[in-house]
C-alpha cells in the first residue's frame, strides 16, 4: 500500500512534535529517562506563552483540565517535580501579589526559547517571543502597585 508524502503543513507538525519530546525528556537519579513533556504540559505551556501571568483557575478552563491535572503539569514543567525530581524548567509559579492563596504562570527564559523554536517551526522563519519571564513582569512594580499587578494579570 503507497501512502503520499507528508505536506508541508503535516511535516511542520511532525518537527514540533519531536523538539517537544525532546525538551521533555529529563534524566532520573537511576539513570533512567523519563518524558515529561505529555500533551497537556505542551498545551499549559503555550496557553502560559499566550497569556504570562495567568492563574491556575484560568488555565484550567482554558485547557480544560481540572486544577490536580494543572497542579501535576505545572510541577513538572516547572524547576523540580515531584519526588524532588528535576522538572522542565519551562515555567515559574509565582503567589500572585493579590491573592496569596492563588498561583499564577509565567515562562521561564528557557520556556520562552522553547517556545519561540515551536513557534519558528511552524512559520518556517527565526522567531523570538517576548512574553516577559515572571521577574521581567514583576520589575518596576513597587508595594502600592500590587493591586495594579493583579488587576492586569486577570
Amino acid at each position: 500500500m503507497s501512502h503520499p508524502a507528508p505536506s508541508i503543513e503535516v511535516a511542520k507538525l511532525i518537527r514540533i512534535t519531536r523538539a517537544a519530546r525532546h525538551a521533555g525528556n529529563v534524566k532520573r537519579e537511576d539513570g533512567r529517562w523519563l518524558d515529561l513533556m505529555t500533551p497537556h504540559a505542551l498545551q499549559i505551556v503555550l496557553e502560559v506563552a499566550q497569556r504570562p501571568g495567568i492563574n491556575m483557575k484560568q488555565l484550567g478552563a482554558a485547557a480544560g483540565l481540572a486544577h490536580a491535572s494543572i497542579s501535576r503539569n505545572l510541577m513538572a514543567l516547572g524547576e523540580r517535580h515531584r519526588r524532588d525530581m528535576p522538572g522542565l524548567g519551562l515555567i515559574e509559579t509565582i503567589d500572585d501579589p493579590q491573592e496569596y492563596r492563588r498561583k499564577v504562570a509565567f515562562l521561564t527564559r528557557k520556556g520562552r526559547t522553547f517556545v519561540s523554536e515551536l513557534v519558528s517551526i511552524q512559520l518556517g522563519e527565526k522567531v523570538t517571543l517576548s512574553a516577559p519571564t515572571a521577574v521581567e513582569f514583576l520589575s518596576g512594580w513597587g508595594g502600592d502597585d500590587r493591586s495594579t499587578l493583579s488587576k492586569s494579570m486577570s
